[in-house]
C-alpha cells in the first residue's frame, strides 16, 4: 500500500502543500530571496524545519480564529500522526503532515447531529482558507493525486 498524509476519520480536509524555505540571512532574518543586506554582509544559513514547521503551525492556529472566533487554542493529537491545534464545542481544528503535503482539518467532536451541522457549514471557510491542492482520487495501491487548485498560492 502506498503512503499519504493522514488525517481523522470523519474529518473535512483541506490539502495544501509546504514548499521548504531554503535559507534565510542570520544578519536580517529574512528568506534569502527577501534579505536586503548588503551582499558582503549577508549570512545565508539553511532554515531549520522545525522551526520553520512550528511558525506554519501558528499561522495555522491565528488562521483558525480568524476564520471561527469560537475557536480557542489547545494542543493534543488524535492517534500519533494527527496535531489539534484549536477546538471549539462541536470540532477539533488541526494539521497533520507527510514530507511537504499538509492536511489542515475539522473533525466533530461527537456524534451528535449540531456537531455534524457545525462541520456542515464550516467546511465551506476551511476549503477557502486553507487549501491549496484538491485530491482528485486515490490510486488502488493507496497513493492520492492532487491538483493545484488555480489561484491559490503555494504556502511557503
Amino acid at each position: 500500500m502506498g503512503r499519504s498524509v493522514s488525517y481523522p476519520s470523519g474529518a473535512s480536509v483541506a490539502f495544501a502543500y509546504r514548499e521548504p524555505e531554503g535559507e534565510y540571512c542570520s544578519n536580517c532574518g529574512h528568506a534569502a530571496a527577501q534579505c536586503d543586506c548588503p551582499p558582503d554582509e549577508q549570512d545565508l544559513c539553511p532554515t531549520d524545519a522545525y522551526v520553520e514547521w512550528e511558525d506554519y503551525v501558528e499561522e495555522l492556529r491565528e488562521g483558525a480564529r480568524d476564520s471561527w472566533p469560537s475557536m480557542r487554542l489547545c494542543s493534543g493529537w488524535i492517534g500519533n500522526e494527527d496535531r489539534i491545534l484549536a477546538e471549539n464545542a462541536h470540532a477539533y481544528f488541526g494539521v497533520s503532515e507527510y514530507m511537504d503535503l499538509v492536511a489542515v482539518w475539522l473533525v466533530p467532536k461527537d456524534c451528535s447531529a449540531l456537531s455534524a451541522h457545525w462541520i456542515k457549514q464550516a467546511t465551506p471557510k476551511l476549503l477557502k482558507n486553507f487549501a491549496t491542492l484538491q485530491r482528485i482520487g486515490t490510486m488502488s495501491n493507496g497513493v492520492s493525486v492532487f491538483r493545484k487548485i488555480e489561484g491559490k498560492a503555494v504556502t511557503p
